[in-house]
């Protein structure tokens, strides 16, 4: 009843690009992962949500493949995945004679995590990484890639990783843009 009750409540919510203020195609990006949250074997949730015209354009919520030793790893693997994506995208906007201006921009809310990706740590810390993991240090350090910390309560990839409070998950909705700012919804639960 409460599925049903929320469809009900946000059947006008929608993907909405363009408009005043938002006229760039310039890519951002957000990432989270959510430590060992899946009880039985203890995976990390990865998020990310990919903005574009003041949209969302690519997002995804998926369970990673295996499991971390700590929250930075969790994060560190679910930067990896969405610079995979980010590469896609980019060679995908090309094609299209959409280029992107580099680096990208990726916000995370782990400075741990972007500290290994920036090589500020010692590597010799992270070596029982996958090595495919250490995907997101490369583009970084080739300059494709600019990662900013972000706090969590800011991150809007959190929308993708955990549940988040009814306040919360409103306010991601209308940074979204999924919903106007005026919302009934958005009013009622901020």
């Amino acid at each position: 009843m409460h599925v049903l009750a929320y469809v009900k409540a946000t059947i006008h919510f929608r993907l909405l690009y363009g408009g005043k203020g938002f006229e760039s195609y310039t890519l951002h990006g957000y990432v989270d992962a959510d430590y060992a949250s899946e009880t039985d074997k203890r995976r990390s949730v990865t998020g990310y949500v990919f903005i574009q015209a003041g949209g969302p354009t690519a997002w995804s919520s998926k369970r990673q493949p295996t499991p971390a030793q700590s929250t930075t790893e969790a994060e560190y693997m679910a930067m990896s995945r969405a610079a995979q994506q980010l590469k896609w995208m980019y060679s995908s906007l090309s094609e299209v004679g959409r280029p992107q201006p580099r680096p990208a921009i990726l916000r995370a809310d782990n400075m741990g995590a972007i500290d290994i990706a920036r090589n500020e740590k010692s590597r010799a810390k992270v070596k029982h990484i996958n090595v495919q993991e250490h995907y997101i240090h490369n583009r970084v350090g080739s300059g494709d890639i600019a990662l900013e910390y972000t706090p969590s309560s800011e991150n809007l990839a959190d929308l993708f990783t955990k549940v988040v409070g009814r306040t919360a998950h409103f306010r991601f909705c209308a940074a979204l843009r999924l919903c106007d700012q005026d919302d009934p919804l958005v009013r009622k639960n901020n």
